[in-house]
Parts: C-alpha cells; sequence; structure tokens
C-alpha cells in the first residue's frame, strides 16, 4: 500500500494543564517501649535491615554492628538485592526498632538501616449481606452504583491467546473451585516458620494454612483478592473476578500469622517482576503498615526493579487509616498506582486513606452497602470448605485496578507502567466527590473507558523516575513528563484520513504506517496528517519527541 501525504498542518497551543466492622492492622505504632514489653506483630519487629558498604560476612557483621546497636544481633539471611536481616534478641517497638537502626548508620560500614516492619492485611471485615452482589464490577450510575463497567473492558477485548499473569502478594491462596482455572504455579516468600504456620520457611508452595492470630480468625484474605481479579466467569457458580478470560493470578505468600516482613514482600516483588520467576506483568499488593517510603529503602528499591527494570505495574492499597496515604507504606512509594476505596454511592469510604499519594479509587464498601464478595475459605483458624463473603478495604479496592491493569497488558503487550498509569488516571471518572476536593487522585476506576479509548503514552524520565503522575512521583523535569493527552483521531474520509493528537509539552509529529512515516520535526503540541490511500483497514502509529529526546507513541487502526 503505498501512502501520499496530502497536506500536514501544525497548530500550536499551550495544554494547561454501618456495619459491625474489625479493622485488621495498618497502624503500625511507632511508640518507643523497651524490648520486653513488644510483641511481634503490627507495632513491633525482631528484624532490621541493613545496606552494607562493602561485601561482608553475615555472622562477621552481625558481631561487630552488634556494638553499634547497642544489642547483639544474630545474622539471618541476605534479602534478593544482597542487603542483610539481622535479628534481636527480643521484638522492639517499631519506633525502638528504628531508633537502632538509626544507630547502626553512624557505622562507615553502613550505607542504609531501616526497621524490617511487620506489614498487615488491609481490610475491614463488613457484615454478610447478598443484596449487592458484584455492584463493582457494574456500569456507573451517578448517587447510585460505583461500579467500574468492567463488561464495557470485556467487549473490547479479542479473545486471549495467552493470560496476562497479576501476582498477588499476600497471604496465599486456598482452593476454591472457583478460582482454581485461574491460579498459576506461585511461591511462599515467608523465610520464619513461626508467621509461615506451615511448619517451613520458602519455598513453592503458596498455600495458605490460615493466619489466625491474637483472638482473631483467619482472614484468607489472598484468596479474597485473588478472587476479585480472577474468579471463574461464566461458570454458572460463585462470582466473576474482573480480569475475566484474560488473567490469571500468581500466589506469592508474603504475610502469616501476625503479618509479614517487610524483607520477605520486597523479595516477594522481585521474584513476581522476574520473568523467569514470577512472570507477572502486575503486581497487586493490598497490604501496607504505617512509614515513609526513602529512596533507597528496601520497598522503594523493589519497587524500581519492578517498574524501571522489568516493565511491571505495581498497584497497592492506600490503606484503612482514614488518613493521608503519605504516612503509609507502601502506598507512599515512588512509581506505584496506590488505590483508595469508594462505598457504593460513590463516596470515600470511611475507613480509606486519602491525598496526594493516591493515584485513583475503586470500589471497596462502605457505609452505605455490604461490601465487595468474593471468594474466601470457612474455616476459622485452618482450611475447611470454600464459601464467599463480603470484605470491605482498600485490600478489596486495589485489585479492582490490578486486573484493569491486566486487561491493559492483554491488549497492548508493549504498555509500560508509566502509560498504564496515565491511561487508567486520564479516563478515570471524576464526577465521584473524592476527585473533586484531591482525596483520590484522578477518580474512580472506569474499565470501560480505559479499554475504549487509545491508550495514553507516558516515558520513564532519564533519571529514572517513572513517568506520568504515579505513586507520588513524576518525572524531574520543570514541566512534567511528555504525554500525549489526547487521540490520536483517525478521521477517515472516501480515500483520505486524517489523524490528529495533542501533546502536553512541544514535540516533534510522526505517524508511521507500516515501513513508510510521515512528519515534521517543529515543535508543537497540536498535531495533525493528512494521508491519502486506497480502501482498506490500517493499523498506524504515531509518535512525537520532544526538545529534551524524550519519545511517546500511541497505536489505533483506521478504515477507508
Amino acid at each position: 500500500m503505498e501512502w501520499l501525504k496530502t497536506k500536514k498542518s501544525h497548530e500550536a497551543s499551550i495544554i494547561c494543564s454501618r456495619h459491625r466492622s474489625l479493622v485488621l492492622g495498618l497502624s503500625l505504632s511507632l511508640l518507643a517501649s523497651p524490648l520486653s514489653a513488644a510483641e511481634l506483630g503490627p507495632s513491633a519487629t525482631d528484624q532490621l535491615i541493613v545496606k552494607l558498604n562493602e561485601r561482608a560476612n553475615g555472622m562477621a557483621a552481625a558481631q561487630a554492628l552488634s556494638q553499634v546497636a547497642g544489642k547483639p544481633l544474630r545474622f539471618i539471611r541476605n534479602t534478593a538485592d544482597g542487603r542483610f536481616i539481622f535479628r534481636l534478641p527480643e521484638p522492639a517497638m517499631n519506633r525502638a526498632a528504628a531508633n537502632i537502626a538509626a544507630a547502626m548508620m553512624q557505622s562507615s560500614k553502613v550505607e542504609y538501616a531501616e526497621a524490617d516492619l511487620m506489614m498487615q492485611p488491609i481490610l475491614t471485615l463488613a457484615d454478610a449481606d447478598s443484596s449487592g452482589k458484584l455492584w463493582g464490577l457494574k456500569p456507573f450510575t451517578e448517587d447510585a452504583n460505583a461500579g467500574i463497567n468492567i463488561q464495557g473492558a470485556w467487549d473490547i477485548l479479542p479473545p486471549p491467546t495467552s493470560a496476562v499473569l497479576v501476582a498477588v502478594l499476600d497471604t496465599g491462596i486456598t482452593d476454591h473451585s472457583d478460582l482454581n482455572d485461574n491460579i498459576v504455579a506461585g511461591y511462599d516468600m515467608i523465610s520464619r516458620s513461626r508467621v509461615a504456620n506451615d511448619g517451613d520457611g520458602r519455598d513453592a508452595d503458596p498455600s495458605d494454612p490460615g493466619d489466625a492470630s491474637r483472638g482473631q480468625d483467619s482472614s484468607w484474605h489472598g484468596t479474597h483478592v485473588a478472587g476479585t481479579i480472577a474468579a471463574v466467569a461464566d461458570n454458572s457458580k460463585g462470582i466473576a473476578g474482573a480480569g475475566g478470560q484474560w488473567l490469571k493470578v500468581v500466589p506469592v505468600r508474603v504475610l502469616g500469622k501476625g503479618g509479614g516482613y517487610t524483607s520477605d514482600i520486597t523479595d516477594g516483588i522481585r521474584w513476581a517482576a522476574n520473568p523467569n520467576e514470577g512472570g507477572a506483568k502486575v503486581i497487586n499488593m493490598s497490604l501496607g503498615g504505617s512509614g515513609s517510603c526513602d529512596s533507597i529503602s528496601a520497598y522503594q528499591s523493589a519497587i524500581d526493579y519492578a517498574v524501571k527494570e522489568k516493565g511491571v505495574t505495581v498497584v497497592v492499597a492506600a490503606g484503612n487509616s482514614a488518613a493521608d496515604a503519605s504516612g503509609f507504606v507502601p502506598a507512599s512509594c515512588d512509581g506505584v498506582i496506590t488505590v483508595a476505596a469508594v462505598g457504593q454511592s460513590g463516596e470515600l469510604a470511611y475507613y480509606s486513606n486519602f491525598g496526594a499519594s493516591v493515584e485513583i479509587a475503586a470500589p471497596g464498601g462502605g457505609y452505605s452497602d455490604s461490601g465487595i464478595l468474593s471468594t474466601i475459605n470457612l474455616g476459622k483458624t485452618d482450611p475447611e470448605g470454600e464459601g464467599y463473603a463480603y470484605y470491605q478495604g482498600t485490600s478489596m479496592a486495589a485489585p479492582h485496578v490490578a486486573a484493569v491493569a491486566g486487561l491493559l497488558y492483554a491488549k497492548y503487550s508493549d504498555i509500560t507502567p508509566a502509560s498504564v498509569a496515565a491511561t487508567l488516571q486520564t479516563y478515570a471518572n471524576n464526577t465521584v466527590s473524592c476527585a473533586n476536593n484531591g482525596q483520590c487522585g484522578a477518580g474512580l476506576l472506569d474499565a470501560g473507558n480505559a479499554l475504549a479509548e487509545p491508550r495514553v503514552s507516558a516515558y520513564t524520565p532519564p533519571d529514572g523516575g517513572t513517568g506520568g503522575d504515579t505513586g507520588g512521583g513524576t518525572g524531574e523535569e520543570e514541566n512534567g513528563p511528555l504525554l500525549i493527552t489526547d487521540g490520536p483521531i483517525a478521521t477517515p474520509s472516501k480515500n483520505r484520513v486524517t489523524i490528529t493528537w495533542t501533546t502536553n509539552l512541544p514535540s516533534d509529529t510522526q505517524v508511521i504506517i507500516g515501513s513508510q512515516s510521515f512528519g515534521s520535526n517543529e515543535l508543537v503540541t497540536d498535531h495533525k496528517v493528512n494521508l491519502r490511500g486506497s480502501k482498506g483497514t490500517y493499523s498506524y502509529t504515531v509518535s512525537s519527541t520532544d526538545a529534551a529526546g524524550n519519545t511517546v507513541t500511541a497505536s489505533d487502526s483506521f478504515t477507508l
């Protein structure tokens, strides 16, 4: 097919940019306390994560650093990126452990040290009520149903040739006939047997033996989250996961009795993102604790590995403390998509964290509804039979977003994490109240819109920061990352087509059809290219490059 460029024009403009409930954790108190007063769990830890400035023997390092820490340390293991895990003689309240880590950083041998905090599942147990069913997946109706319109997304996608893998870093998985077909091999990353509750440490069995602790029944949290993503659809039973036929779940067990160590979670991120191990394109973490995400912290390092090195989108729950998400990890880390929760009526959920660290909101349940129905096990402590339950929480909101992110990978195999985030935010429903007061980012997830419209391209800036407004971090350029903010739109007329698109920064113009390309080096924000050709259906790619050399692309098709 020979294409003729008949005319081009550039019109430059600046684009200016009440149910009984039991909350399971997320408030990791940092009150100072003697070691003997602490119990291992959400408010206390007995481990430290230390990055040394030079190679060292673990036992020798423990002996040397014990003097600096003022406590005898025992070397446990190295993390996937070579950090050292040292164990204290007894659990310490989190602030006390942080103080020990701070003291260790005074040593010239230590580059960074932090408390190995215990993260928690982020859910609220709601009264069981079948009246709502799967309201979160239904279309949005103002003031009546804050759903994500998953059917609109499914209608766009062709049948899958292979499933996109979504890793669920959580309590593991239980046997469930409404879920088993969409579960692939995973891993148990819990290194300590007393937390694992399965009689051993790390192995290739991510089964959830139960996390009953401190008088609370087992949550089966991982099975519930996995069901929201990948419960089998069209099988005339139970529920349907938002991933339909396009997604499968890789269960990575990182939470057990009392929660899960940060060091196990960060190793789980690396395992899940490694194409030779977990092979996931999306990671969901419906877990968290209070704290900050420093640039060199174990969390940020693992997330950078997943997002920047492996091209994996990381979705995290904002937290259930009704507080600013900037005070919680991993919600405040750069490069993640942090998810707040709304109830069925569209209001920010009473428990949901909020603020500038939040990118988007999704159904999680509120006062006026039962919550999110999904798969669980019916055992009080140990696994028994399969069942379903309504849970509320940002834990339930996050997997809705993770699933739609996975569907974007199903549509665009080459999409980047920055583009996933930009696309979800650009096409979010901003009519919900929390979007107008800065509490829930771009607004409510709209799956149908995100899949029906052209993807929004974004790039990863040269300094390694993630392009787009993701995870509280953007590019370091003064004007932000280069984005395609509108289009591309192809308008055919007989044997001609006009292709238009808009970028947020001045950039050049290029349209690629097959081996041919047309464009201009003129830097503008509004782009238009007129082409002439014969009848047929054609795929094309638009490409723009700004003055700094950053490039964004988007693809679509048209018929003459």
